[in-house]
């Protein structure tokens, strides 16, 4: 099936210090360059940037993403995701750029469960995580909520598949510095 990932990467990353999370380096790559490498694995990738937007692009630089601006990251994640879906027409998935554990299997598990839902979320232990995949009539539905919802939010009375999966992968990100 023909899907996109949105990878938000515009946030001004608060809780890991004055530091771009998204840039901090683990055996020499980049949380971002990690992230974008394993979407392209799976899927066309599209990264929505904001806060030191030239410094994520030049850690892409040798990636086949392609890039959309939140003139508006400041505001909140929400409005990245909104920036990101933009005239997206087939299931997409939203990624967060500091999930470190997600790989191209990650997204290959999760596709195979949407078929008829408006959405599949995976979790552990109860906990919600991402990548979030969305059925292309999402889009529409997201572009119509206010600025300061969420995804969590939009699919609250939807038909979403649950799928809790076997490790943290989906849960672990990086908000503090290791």
């Amino acid at each position: 099936m023909d899907m996109i990932i949105v990878i938000l990467a515009a946030g001004l990353s608060r809780r890991f210090g004055s530091a771009n999370k998204l840039l901090y380096e683990i055996d020499g790559e980049s949380l971002i360059h990690h992230v974008a490498r394993e979407a392209c694995s799976a899927y066309e990738t599209r990264v929505v940037v904001g806060h030191q937007e030239n410094l994520i692009k030049g850690a892409l630089s040798d990636l086949p993403v392609s890039f959309v601006y939140n003139p508006d990251y400041e505001k909140g994640q929400f409005t990245s995701t909104q920036a990101g879906i933009k005239g997206i027409d087939k299931p997409f998935f939203i990624m967060l750029g500091d999930l470190v554990k997600i790989r191209r299997e990650s997204y290959l598990e999760l596709s195979g469960l949407l078929e008829g839902h408006d959405a599949v979320r995976p979790f552990y232990r109860g906990v919600p995580g991402h990548p979030v995949l969305l059925a292309a009539h999402m889009a529409k539905v997201l572009l119509q909520c206010p600025a300061n919802y969420s995804v969590r939010k939009a699919l609250e009375g939807r038909d979403v598949h649950c799928h809790e999966g076997l490790d943290d992968s989906w849960i672990a990100d990086m908000d503090t510095r290791p």
